[in-house]
């Protein structure tokens, strides 16, 4: 039996919630042994998600405001229609692959709540889903992992190249 890819996920949002309006989907493949070989870069247009009845909470956007405030302003020129985002990443996933986030109950669920809005299908099952955050508290001891600066794609790709130092330190 083949070893699964593992695909690793990260959204940056207006909201913390399931409904939340999703601003950039970022996402790596890994060769199954954690080297990313490929990089999906989304940027979702804000009305889209407001047509779709995506939620903002004022709390997350006042938290972008002092994080990063220019990218308030960089979302708001996104285009990209949301069920289009979606379908990239559907298309993106490869078949039976393990699917990461940090944590499954933030990213992944937003995205299953946009999938059951869509009447999709999640291209990938409850038990292939996996929590990077619990492989980095678990197996953190003292490692120099790398930080970032919410960019979805550079989120994602720093957590593959992080979880590939935990898998073979554990």
């Amino acid at each position: 039996m083949s070893t699964p890819f593992n695909v690793m996920i990260d959204l940056e949002t207006l909201d913390t919630r399931p409904t939340a309006a999703v601003v950039q989907i970022g996402a790596v493949v890994d060769d199954t042994r954690y080297n990313i070989i490929s990089r999906l870069h989304v940027d979702v247009s804000v009305a889209s998600n407001m047509s779709m009845g995506r939620t903002v909470s004022e709390g997350t956007v006042d938290w972008w405001r002092k994080t990063n405030p220019a990218m308030l302003d960089e979302f708001q020129t996104y285009t990209t229609p949301l069920d289009e985002a979606i379908q990239q990443l559907t298309d993106f996933i490869p078949p039976k692959a393990r699917v990461w986030a940090n944590a499954p109950t933030f990213d992944l669920a937003i995205l299953r709540n946009i999938y059951d809005y869509l009447g999709w299908d999640a291209p990938w099952k409850y038990w292939q889903e996996c929590c990077y955050r619990t492989i980095k508290i678990v197996h953190d001891r003292g490692l120099n992992l790398e930080q970032n600066g919410h960019r979805a794609v550079e989120d994602a790709s720093m957590q593959m190249r992080n979880l590939k130092l935990l898998m073979e330190r554990a």
